[in-house]
């Protein structure tokens, strides 16, 4: 969040670690709106993401991103039908997915869009290459799923799919990260979308609390502000 900004909203940056591609039959044909309702992407598409937790308040994640004592976290809270409602009025789809981590339920998952897929086929003469359509849905799915051994994560990802042809049109820029330049976009976030902020355990007093609240304010922003229920020992 920048204290100088004038505008009431904050903002979101969305990565992009891939993209995806599809038949280019056009979004009008029964397989792909079947697909849609699935919220399944079939469309030839750059995909950006943002990672969000549903623990408010987890140890692993304060010490995971907390690097000693050059940074202190904050945990920014925010609802997800919100965002995604306030992004669909100005016709922009972004889907929140809850991170798969269960290999039982992502084969089940696969076979059952690929089984979707063998079942339309037969009624819709515009699918006509089954195996290359299976081979694109496979590819955006990617981005739903993620190793078991993260799961205390409890992820939910933001995924945002621009077409291969708007790609120009939507303000990419680019941050380095791990020796690698990476591509990402900036998305506007209404401040009242964000319902309140809590401190990590480290460095976490009542001080630290009521600096947070008088920043929140002078930036506009109407949230409560909480202390990490962890207690540190060192």
């Amino acid at each position: 969040m920048d204290p100088q900004r004038s505008v009431e909203e904050t903002e979101i940056a969305l990565t992009g670690p891939g993209g995806g591609c599809t038949n280019d039959r056009g979004s009008q044909n029964p397989c792909y709106q079947t697909l849609s309702e699935l919220r399944i992407n079939c469309i030839k598409s750059d995909v950006y993401i943002c990672s969000f937790s549903k623990k408010a308040d987890s140890l692993m994640m304060w010490n995971y991103y907390n690097d000693g004592d050059l940074t202190n976290c904050c945990n920014i809270h925010i609802e997800p039908d919100t965002i995604v409602n306030n992004y669909r009025e100005k016709s922009i789809e972004l889907n929140f997915e809850n991170v798969i981590y269960d290999e039982k339920k992502k084969i089940e998952n696969l076979c059952r869009i690929i089984k979707l897929i063998y079942e339309i086929k037969d009624q819709d003469p515009y699918l006509e290459k089954t195996k290359y359509l299976i081979e694109i849905v496979l590819e955006n799915l990617q981005f739903k799923y993620k190793n078991e051994s993260y799961s205390d994560e409890e992820e939910i990802r933001a995924i945002y799919y621009v077409a291969k042809e708007e790609g120009s049109d939507i303000g990419i820029k680019y941050r380095t990260a791990h020796g690698m330049m990476i591509p990402y976009i900036i998305m506007g976030l209404d401040l009242e979308q964000i319902s309140g902020v809590s401190l990590g355990p480290r460095n976490c007093n009542d001080k630290s609390v009521e600096t947070m609240q008088e920043y929140l304010q002078s930036v506009g922003i109407s949230a409560t502000v909480k202390k990490s229920n962890i207690p540190i020992r060192f």
